[in-house]
């Protein structure tokens, strides 16, 4: 079946809650056209919340020539519901034989960070645009490798790329969260209620019992009392974080409000950040909460999803 036919098909059956159908169906029959190993299909996306819904996604192989070798590297592309007035959430997609290599494109949950991306506007950005870009920046700095044989001596050493091609997994890794902020150019902070008073011995008690899975206890203790100590609006907890393929892990989260000073006037905006099994060799994932009353204003810093992005996370190092 042609692509053209094919896509037509599955849009008719798939797009009813797309604002903007025929931008969809567009963009899937470009990439279709012009990127011959992606194919196009439905999944469902999972919120760390555990929020689910259905997107369409884009998923297979785009060819990368990286230090003059053609490599095929595996990518997932995720269409909002607002699509193409939002970003896609994209993702490394490593097969069972990789490990993703966390970079400046890349972090250690395979979620893709480009400016362009960040940068993101219709009319004048699109998905053809946005996967040569992929192609140029990964041509610098390759984001999966091969995963070290065991046992046996590998004919690969594990700093050689993989040219196997991606499984139809949907595994992916954690990527967007609540929404934030309300009216056009104001902030909506939460209303100020004094924090609940924590002392190190709660922490310790909290940490006794629910760090079994995390590699580093002390460091992880040691944040938690550090957070609390200076700010007195924020709690520590533990709750089910879900990657965006639906698979949920217990994390340790930080929770409340934060001040911000905003146009003179001081406001206090709720946040979750959730810390990794690795912290704090990986960086926390970071959210604002809004409350019932609240919406998010997509910026710099806050994609429409409530996710957090900072420089400083994306250039996480320990210590």
């Amino acid at each position: 079946m042609a692509p053209g036919k094919d896509v037509e098909d599955f849009c008719q059956k798939n797009l009813d809650l797309y604002a903007h159908k025929k931008s969809v169906k567009d963009d899937i029959i470009g990439i279709r056209k012009n990127f011959t190993d992606l194919r196009h299909g439905k999944g469902r996306f999972y919120e760390p919340s555990g929020t689910c819904r259905e997107l369409v996604k884009v998923t297979g192989t785009i060819p990368v020539i990286y230090k003059g070798v053609l490599y095929n590297i595996p990518v997932c592309l995720w269409l909002d519901h607002q699509h193409p007035y939002r970003a896609p959430t994209c993702l490394v997609e490593p097969t069972t034989n990789m490990q993703v290599k966390p970079g400046k494109h890349v972090d250690a949950n395979c979620r893709i960070y480009l400016p362009y991306l960040d940068k993101w506007r219709h009319p004048g950005s699109n998905m053809l645009s946005l996967i040569q870009v992929m192609q140029i920046d990964f041509s610098e700095e390759c984001p999966v490798f091969s995963r070290p044989r065991p046992l046996t001596p590998p004919k690969k050493s594990s700093a050689q790329l993989s040219l196997t091609p991606p499984e139809k997994s949907s595994a992916q890794r954690p990527l967007t969260g609540p929404e934030q902020f309300s009216e056009e150019g104001e902030c909506a902070g939460a209303a100020h209620t004094p924090g609940k008073v924590v002392t190190v011995m709660d922490v310790e008690d909290f940490c006794r019992k629910n760090l079994s899975l995390y590699a580093h206890k002390e460091s992880v203790k040691g944040d938690i009392v550090a957070i609390l100590k200076n700010f007195t609006d924020l709690n520590h907890g533990k709750g089910k974080f879900y990657e965006p393929s639906g698979t949920c892990r217990e994390l340790v989260k930080v929770t409340g409000t934060i001040p911000v000073i905003y146009k003179g006037a001081s406001y206090n905006i709720p946040v979750c950040l959730w810390l990794d099994h690795q912290h704090p060799y990986r960086a926390p994932t970071c959210l604002v909460e809004p409350t019932t009353n609240m919406q998010v204003k997509p910026g710099k810093h806050v994609d429409a999803n409530g996710r957090i992005y900072l420089p400083y996370l994306h250039e996480w190092r320990h210590p």
